[in-house]
C-alpha cells in the first residue's frame, strides 16, 4: 500500500504593522519593496554569508586553542541588512621548540586548516606549510634517539624554512644534501 503525504502551503497573514517592533516594520517595508533582482541577490548574499560562517566556524572549531577570534568582511544587500562576504580565522602555525609538541599541534593546523567543506588554496598552502614542519619535527625526533656508533662524530641538521617554502622543495632540498654528504663520507 502507497501512502502519499500532502502538506497544504501554509498561508501566512502578515502582522499589522501596529504589532510589530520598528526594525520589523521596516524589514517587511523593504522586502516588500525589493524587486525580483534584489530578492535574488539577497538569496545569494544570504546563502553566501551562510557559506563564508560554516567555513571560518570549521577553522575555528578544529583549530581549537591555535585559533583567534573570526572576522568578517559584509556587505549590505539591496534589503539593508549586512551579510558576510569572506572571512578569516588568525592561526598560530610556528613550531615549537620541542619536536613532540610540533607534531602535536601541526597535527591540529592541518586538520584546522582542511577542516572546511571546501578548503582554499590559503587552506591548503597552510597546511602543506605544517605538514612540512611536522616532517622536520618527526626527523629531529628520530635522530635523536639515533645513538652514534663508536668513533662517529655527533651532527645535527636541522632545516629552517622560510615562510613559504614548498614542501617537495624541502623534500628535494634535503635528500640532495643527504645525498652529497654520504659522498663526502664514502670518498
Amino acid at each position: 500500500m502507497n501512502i502519499t503525504y500532502a502538506v497544504a502551503p501554509m498561508r501566512i497573514q502578515p502582522e499589522p504593522a501596529s504589532q510589530l517592533a520598528p526594525r520589523e516594520v521596516e524589514e517587511v517595508s523593504n522586502a516588500a519593496s525589493l524587486t525580483k533582482e534584489e530578492r535574488q541577490q539577497v538569496q545569494e548574499l544570504a546563502s553566501r554569508d551562510r557559506e563564508v560562517r560554516d567555513h571560518e566556524e570549521a577553522h575555528k572549531r578544529m583549530g581549537a586553542q591555535y585559533t583567534g577570534s573570526i572576522s568578517y568582511d559584509y556587505t549590505t544587500g539591496p534589503d539593508g541588512k549586512r551579510y558576510a562576504v569572506s572571512g578569516e580565522v588568525p592561526i598560530d602555525a610556528t613550531p615549537e621548540e620541542d619536536p613532540r609538541e610540533t607534531i602535536d599541534k601541526m597535527t591540529i593546523v592541518i586538520a584546522a586548516a582542511l577542516a572546511p567543506t571546501e578548503p582554499s588554496a590559503q587552506d591548503r598552502a597552510i597546511a602543506r606549510q605544517a605538514e612540512a614542519y611536522r616532517l622536520i619535527a618527526q626527523a629531529d625526533l628520530r635522530a635523536s634517539y639515533q645513538l652514534p656508533t663508536e668513533g662517529e662524530a655527533v651532527t645535527e641538521t636541522r632545516i629552517v624554512l622560510e615562510p613559504r617554502t614548498d614542501i617537495a622543495e624541502v623534500v628535494t632540498r634535503t635528500a640532495e644534501e643527504a645525498y652529497h654528504t654520504v659522498r663526502e663520507k664514502t670518498s
